[in-house]
């Protein structure tokens, strides 16, 4: 769980000047920063940013009265990291009949409950037993993890952390740096650990964010999840200039929205949102993969899965109907010499 999102921005508030322009400068990370297009009302291109991150800012803005202004950029490489730090540094703007006694009435109905209970608590585990998959449980805390996996998978930056647990004095830590493998990307180390006894780390909310979108079934569930415990704590920031006057007053703001939850609350509406977006996805993906092929074997239902109807319940009804007359057939008989 490393390295949430760099959101880089410098103020520049100038006293009794109404809504100021505030530069920001964000790469797409979601569930943190992202950016959609769509069309204005006279058909231009217009560029729709949504993220917890982004919410923040909108909310800190619309208090302390700055329109937000994003500076396009290309990339958060190395160099155009450092370019950025050192404009910061300088100050720089950045984007269930019975007897009549009541004991066996009792006695009975007991028992009667008791069946009940017993049958339907048999059954239903029998069924659960015989239906639901068993899978091995899955490790949550780091001794687990060391325990489980052959290889833990972290990104190219994450070699300075296998350096610092390889020299630790902990043996939890020296096996942990002994499996752990800088360099492949979140969606190889996700792809990975699909397939092999192998676990990826990264920055937690953008897991969670790329398993729901990219590994989302059409039910909901995933074969991906997130542990409990962290390798690495991930502090964050806004980077402001230097003794900036404004810097109360934006604290103010950010621990008013955090307090209030509100940070969490946006977090979870994108998760929640892509969840959904992914589910679609596949329904729609199944739904023509099901349309190809009932065009291909001939089939005239056009959603390709088929329509039950009476004829297909037709040799139950009739066992069902003989079943019935028999019984009454019985039961006719057994009363007549009585009557």
């Amino acid at each position: 769980m490393l390295v949430r999102l760099l959101l880089v921005f410098s103020l520049t508030i100038v006293a009794g000047l109404p809504k100021t322009k505030v530069n920001v400068t964000a790469q797409p990370y979601m569930p943190y920063w992202g950016e959609e297009e769509a069309r204005g009302p006279d058909g231009s291109r217009v560029i729709m940013y949504r993220g917890s991150d982004y919410r923040l800012l909108e909310a800190v803005a619309s208090v302390l009265n700055f329109t937000i202004r994003v500076i396009p950029t290309s990339s958060w490489d190395d160099g155009a990291v450092f370019q950025d730090m050192v404009g910061m540094l300088l100050g720089q703007n950045l984007p269930q009949r019975l007897s009549s006694a009541s004991s066996i009435r009792l006695l009975v109905a007991a028992w009667l409950i008791f069946a009940f209970i017993l049958a339907v608590a048999y059954r239903s585990n029998l069924t659960a037993s015989l239906t639901l998959p068993k899978y091995p449980p899955r490790p949550e805390t780091l001794q687990e993890v060391v325990d489980t996996v052959d290889m833990v998978t972290v990104p190219a930056y994450g070699e300075q952390y296998r350096k610092f647990y390889s020299e630790s004095n902990s043996p939890l830590f020296q096996a942990l740096g002994r499996i752990m493998k800088p360099g492949p990307s979140l969606m190889e180390g996700l792809k990975n650990a699909l397939v092999n006894k192998s676990s990826h780390a990264e920055e937690k909310k953008y897991l969670q964010y790329e398993i729901m979108d990219k590994f989302t079934e059409e039910d909901g569930s995933t074969h991906l999840y997130v542990g409990r415990e962290s390798l690495f704590s991930t502090p964050s920031a806004w980077p402001i200039p230097h003794d900036a006057p404004y810097k109360a007053h934006l604290d103010k703001c950010l621990l008013a929205a955090l307090g209030a939850g509100l940070y969490d609350k946006w977090t979870a509406d994108i998760l929640t949102q892509t969840k959904l977006r992914s589910q679609r996805r596949q329904r729609q993906r199944q739904a023509a993969d099901q349309q190809k092929r009932a065009a291909e074997t001939g089939d005239v239902n056009k959603e390709g899965t088929p329509i039950l109807t009476l004829s297909h319940t037709q040799g139950g009804f009739i066992l069902l109907m003989a079943g019935l007359g028999l019984a009454t057939f019985a039961f006719g008989w057994e009363v007549l010499p009585c009557t």
